[in-house]
């Protein structure tokens, strides 16, 4: 009995060309050195997240046509702790500067020990205007990332008037017109908390999980912590001019109270029961958030210690940054020399590529025989209801 084989029937079928599909991509890993060699080395997990920074690099050539360099996992993981190790560096140097001023060993002007917060100052500018500037070719500019660099150039004002008062240039300028900018940014800080305490808002930002499940809990911390702020930045420059005499731990209430209102809220949510994966998730969020609030209340009872003369060096405020800094080297420098010690892959037998810059096209569909098979050893790349079988008749 003759079998006649139907390909038009194979090729109709949405679970046959779901399946073929699965093949050629497969195939394209396959018959390319390089992307061959990632998937060797570092799995599909490794594979798709180089795909997506290639993906990104052909997406920041612009108009130009040109594309940007791609790197390997291990070159783009170095490069990105260099990058991050380069601002820890740039921060910690800060802090070393700083504090050699604040204990008097230095007699260098405040503008030299404050280049290092300049360069910083500069990288997030550029990094705020870039990511703008990307925002308003797709249509219209991100409104955050706007506010975000009003407040970098009012805090760039305060710093310039920080140096000003300082060093001498002007020794008769007020605290309270040096702190000038920060208001500025206070305002505006004040003006979008008030638009987020809007009902509508608030529903919307909790179904996205932005926002806090209660809306009176969400008004009471947004709405604090935005007036704890104000009251600070108010608060410290009167007292540095002299007009109030309060003590300094009576100047820094506003962000005590503030901080003990987001640990009642903390605990309520951390007892929360939890029902799914993004519940788990939000309350994640909420101990690591509930970690850095209590490191930042630590540092501020260490300042308010060491502005009474409790304390009389301020070593001890900075020592958790340095700590901190190198915790950071440590585990980049590890983590550097095992993704440089993994093992590399092999020479393969596949069939000569001509590299990212020319893919290999894929096979067309035959008409009546099966879809090409890759070699047996990179079964993971294909689905695994996949089996080849007798053709369809």
């Amino acid at each position: 009995m003759a079998v006649k084989c139907h390909p038009d029937r194979n090729l109709n079928d949405p679970n046959s060309t779901a399946k073929f599909q699965a093949v050629q991509y497969a195939y394209s890993i396959l018959s390319n050195p390089r992307l061959r060699s990632i998937y060797d080395s570092y799995g599909e997990q490794g594979l798709k997240a180089y795909e997506s920074y290639v993906n990104f690099a052909e997406g920041s050539s612009g108009d130009s046509g040109g594309t940007l360099l791609p790197l390997a996992p291990a070159q783009l993981f170095s490069a990105l702790c260099g990058a991050v190790g380069l601002l820890v560096a740039l921060f910690t140097a800060l802090c070393v500067d700083i504090l050699l001023k604040a204990n008097g060993t230095t007699d260098a002007a405040l503008s030299l020990l404050l280049i290092p917060l300049w360069i910083l100052d500069v990288i997030a500018l550029l990094a705020v205007y870039i990511f703008i500037f990307s925002t308003a070719r797709k249509g219209s500019p991100n409104q955050g990332a706007v506010m975000v660099m009003v407040s970098l150039i009012f805090f760039i004002a305060f710093q310039v008037l920080v140096v000003v008062r300082v060093d001498g240039a002007a020794p008769t300028l007020p605290w309270v017109a040096v702190f000038g900018p920060l208001y500025g940014t206070e305002a505006l800080s004040f003006a979008r908390s008030l638009a987020r305490c809007r009902p509508s808002v608030h529903e919307a930002d909790k179904a996205a999980s932005k926002a806090h499940p209660s809306y009176a809990w969400h008004v009471l911390l947004t709405m604090g912590w935005s007036l704890a702020r104000v009251a600070t930045v108010v608060l410290i420059p009167l007292k540095m001019d002299e007009i109030i005499g309060l003590d300094w731990s009576l100047v820094f209430t506003p962000l005590y109270s503030y901080i003990l209102i987001y640990f009642v809220f903390a605990c309520r949510q951390l007892q929360a029961p939890v029902h799914n994966e993004r519940e788990q998730m939000v309350v994640m969020g909420h101990r690591m958030c509930a970690l850095f609030t209590l490191l930042a209340t630590v540092l501020l009872v260490l300042a308010t210690l060491t502005l009474n003369g409790t304390i009389g060096t301020w070593l001890v405020f900075f020592m958790p940054a340095f700590v901190l800094a190198g915790c950071f080297c440590c585990c980049c420098f590890c983590v550097v020399c095992c993704v440089s010690m993994m093992p590399k892959s092999g020479p393969v037998d596949v069939p000569p590529g001509d590299g990212m810059d020319s893919p290999r096209p894929a096979p067309s569909p035959p008409a009546s025989t099966s879809p090409p098979t890759p070699p047996h050893e990179d079964a993971p790349l294909l689905p695994s209801s996949f089996k080849r079988g007798p053709d369809r008749v």
